[in-house]
């Protein structure tokens, strides 16, 4: 909580109803790095890490070269959270019982700014879910078999979420996924090149 922390070439075991790691903000001259990491799962309503605070121009949580493997609801949690994720993978994140939140390697929600950079989404529910006012900028990310889609734009039907505030993409790869995009797309602006 409030603290900084840079965390290298570990193991994280799979937990059992259990968020893997769960923390809140960092110093104004402080950092959060994640960088090497094997997270090996969770089950359950729980995230690999769930992550608050850390807005631009401030400093913001970073995520270098990790696997999330093998979870039931997010790899990535990020609430009021702008984060830089490159060379990641996500993989295997499929919903366990019935629940209003979808699985996804990536959420966003309460206007977070993701920077996502060569990450590789494989074999998930949904590889990215913006809510929210929540805004994706993806360059030469990877999507391959998402069950239900690659990108997530706002509220599901059901939902009680407001629609994401856009993205920008550039260079991404979608590959044998359901659909690319999903969601109540009115009032999103999305950039692709």
């Amino acid at each position: 909580e409030d603290a900084s922390m840079s965390v290298k070439n570990s193991y994280f075991p799979r937990m059992v109803l259990l968020e893997t790691v769960y923390a809140t903000g960092m110093p104004s001259n402080g950092f959060v790095i994640f960088e090497g990491n094997y997270f090996d799962g969770t089950t359950g309503y729980s995230d690999l890490i769930e992550f608050t605070g850390g807005k631009l121009p401030g400093p913001i949580v970073q995520f270098y070269n990790n696997t999330f493997a093998n979870g039931s609801d997010d790899g990535l949690d990020l609430d009021i959270t702008d984060a830089y994720v490159e060379g990641n993978v996500f993989v295997n994140f499929h919903r366990d019982d019935v629940r209003e939140s979808i699985a996804c390697g990536v959420a966003t929600d309460a206007g977070s700014v993701i920077h996502l950079v060569r990450n590789l989404f494989l074999n998930n529910d949904n590889g990215i879910n913006l809510k929210n006012a929540g805004f994706m900028v993806s360059q030469n990310n990877t999507f391959i078999g998402c069950l239900e889609a690659a990108v997530v734009l706002g509220p599901l039907a059901g939902e009680g979420f407001d629609p994401a505030r856009g993205a920008w993409i550039e260079g991404d790869v979608y590959w044998a996924n359901n659909v690319i995009f999903q969601g109540n797309a009115s009032g999103n602006s999305v950039t692709i090149t």
